[in-house]
C-alpha cells in the first residue's frame, strides 16, 4: 500500500494544484487594469453660446452700425470753406506719427552705418594674405642637422638671408 500512496500522492496533489490555480486565476486574484475608471468631472455644453461668441456679434454689430450711421467719421467730411477734412483715423495716425525731419535724421543715421557696414566688408572681401611667410622661430632654419638630411631631401639654401 506504501507504494500505492506513493504513486497515488503526486497526483492528487498535482491535481488539486491545477483546480487551485484555476480557481484563483478565474475567480479570487483580480487585476486592476480590467475595472475601467469613469471620469465624474461634468463639463459644460459646447457651442455657439458661449461669450465670447456673444461679444464678438455685438462688437460686429456696433462696427456695422458706425460704418452705415456715422459715414463722417470713417470718410471724414467736407468743412463750410469747402476744404475736405481726412477722415478720424487718419488724423488720429497723422498726430501720433514722428515728424518729417525726425524720420530723415534716422534715415541719415541708417545711411551712416550701412556704408561703414559696406566699407568694412569690402576691406575683408579684398584682403589677401602676406606674401612674406613670417616663422614663430627663424632660427630653426640653422639648427637643423646636415646629417639628418635624407639624399635629395634638402635644397641648396646657401644663399638664404634670414629676417628677424
Amino acid at each position: 500500500m506504501s507504494a500505492m500512496r506513493a504513486v497515488s500522492r503526486p497526483a492528487r496533489s498535482l491535481s488539486s494544484n491545477l483546480v487551485r490555480q484555476r480557481r484563483f486565476a478565474s475567480h479570487d486574484s483580480h487585476d486592476s487594469h480590467h475595472h475601467e475608471s469613469h471620469d465624474s468631472t461634468v463639463y459644460p455644453k459646447e457651442g455657439f453660446t458661449g461669450p465670447i461668441w456673444r461679444n464678438t456679434a455685438i462688437a460686429a454689430l456696433g462696427l456695422y452700425a458706425v460704418a452705415n450711421f456715422l459715414p463722417e467719421i470713417l470718410e471724414g467730411s467736407t468743412s463750410e470753406d469747402g476744404e475736405h477734412e481726412a477722415p478720424w483715423l487718419t488724423r488720429v495716425l497723422a498726430f501720433h506719427a514722428p515728424s518729417i525731419e525726425e524720420w530723415a535724421r534716422t534715415n541719415g543715421q541708417h545711411l551712416v552705418q550701412v556704408e561703414e557696414l559696406a566699407r568694412n566688408a569690402f576691406i575683408v572681401q579684398t584682403a589677401k594674405p602676406s606674401p612674406v611667410v613670417r616663422y614663430k622661430n627663424p632660427l630653426k632654419f640653422e639648427q637643423v642637422s646636415p646629417h639628418r638630411t635624407p639624399v635629395g631631401g634638402m635644397s641648396d639654401m646657401s644663399d638664404l638671408v634670414v629676417k628677424p
